[in-house]
């Protein structure tokens, strides 16, 4: 029987991270992965798309593919791979890459004999046609696809692995959900293992931080966990009481992280950890205090609590009893001059000014700045 190899959405780049200085993630995470094929001598590595985050990159990122392919062609291992919607392209994303096979629409045969199939990103008009097409031998399909059963209530599905029709189907392996999932689902055509390797480094915060790649062997998956950078999640910080004991145990926290990176020898650039603190809306030093022990030592994310429904009802009721209610007048009860002035000044430049071309230039100006010093928890979106 075949040993397989996969990894999906890297998202290959300096840093895979949205508007955020967080670099070498990718490199790192692409040499593990080309040493895990070669220590446990697969036959062959297959990517499941999002493999660039676009498909004409930098030569910095084009750079951290060559590197890896060429390296499992140095051990004999062929890389299959399909296109995601990040990366999909004619010619295909890696069409001038050694050693890497476009799978898309056609078959091939692993050592073991068992044949695995490719689809690139298909839309949900495209996707069924797709599968129908899918040859009855196959026993591994590759894909990335949005699927009902996994992320169809946080947005549209492509299609749903329950109409699958495929009776010999052993494994759906597929990219996108950037999450690991190992399990069965029953389909119109019987029984197979669904298995989503999810993204090799984080790109957003709200991803876990635990990675891995999967090596299929005897037509069963198994996780084989990535090195990765720390991440620190604060506790829901309500009072000052507990901003306090957070921030007296910080530095112990920073130095820890940073022994662990030492210790698991990760390379220089992914000694600094990644720091989410989750924070009540009342607490508005939070962020100065934090930055002021931890702004040089760590990633910062912010996850401000808003205020809970009877605080809003309540200011939605003062309102209502005015006479009259103007957009400039709910200003300040939707956004504290005092705890928020940057945004309070920009939305009431907005609601005043009649010059366009001032308000595009105020507003980058505010965008600029905030986005530089302080609250983005997003990375690349899937």
């Amino acid at each position: 029987m075949s040993k397989l190899a996969v990894i999906a959405d890297v998202h290959a780049q300096r840093s895979a991270w949205a508007n955020r200085p967080i670099e070498g993630d990718s490199a790192f995470a692409l040499r593990q992965f080309a040493e895990i094929c070669l220590e446990a001598d697969v036959c062959a590595a297959l990517g499941l798309g999002d493999l660039k985050e676009r498909p004409l990159t930098k030569p910095y990122d084009d750079g951290l593919w060559l590197r890896t392919l060429a390296r499992l062609e140095e051990g004999g291992i062929p890389f299959l791979y399909v296109q995601g919607n990040h990366d999909k392209a004619d010619p295909p994303c890696l069409w001038e890459y050694p050693n890497a096979i476009h799978l898309h629409g056609i078959d091939a045969t692993l050592t073991g004999g068992e044949i695995v199939y490719g689809i690139d990103y298909q839309d949900a008009d495209s996707l069924a046609a797709a599968l129908d097409a899918v040859p009855a031998e196959t026993a591994f399909l590759a894909v990335h696809q949005r699927w009902a059963e996994y992320m169809g209530s946080a947005t549209n599905p492509h299609g749903r692995l329950a109409d699958i029709n495929q009776p010999g189907l052993k494994l759906v392996l597929s990219g996108d959900l950037h999450q690991t999932i190992i399990e069965d689902v029953e389909s119109v055509g019987g029984t197979f293992g669904f298995v989503s390797p999810g993204s090799p480094t984080m790109q957003s915060i709200v991803e876990e931080a635990e990675k891995c790649v999967i090596i299929v062997e005897h037509g069963v998956p198994r996780v084989v966990p990535l090195k990765s950078r720390q991440v620190i999640r604060s506790p829901m910080l309500t009072g000052p009481a507990e901003l306090s004991e957070f921030l007296a145990v910080l530095p112990g926290l920073l130095g820890d992280a940073r022994e662990r990176a030492a210790a698991a020898e990760l390379p220089d650039a992914l000694h600094t950890p990644i720091l989410q603190v989750r924070y009540s809306h009342r607490l508005d030093d939070c962020v100065r205090r934090v930055s002021r022990l931890a702004a040089e030592k760590a990633h910062l994310f912010w996850k401000e609590q808003p205020p809970d429904e009877a605080e809003t009802g309540a200011k939605v009721s003062i309102v209502t009893r005015g006479e009259a209610v103007t957009p400039l007048g709910v200003l300040p009860l939707v956004v504290p001059r005092e705890e928020e002035p940057l945004v309070f000044a920009l939305l009431e430049r907005g609601l005043t000014s009649r010059d366009k071309d001032e308000m595009v230039r105020k507003t980058q100006e505010f965008c600029d700045a905030f986005l530089e010093g302080r609250d983005v928890d997003q990375g690349s979106p899937g």
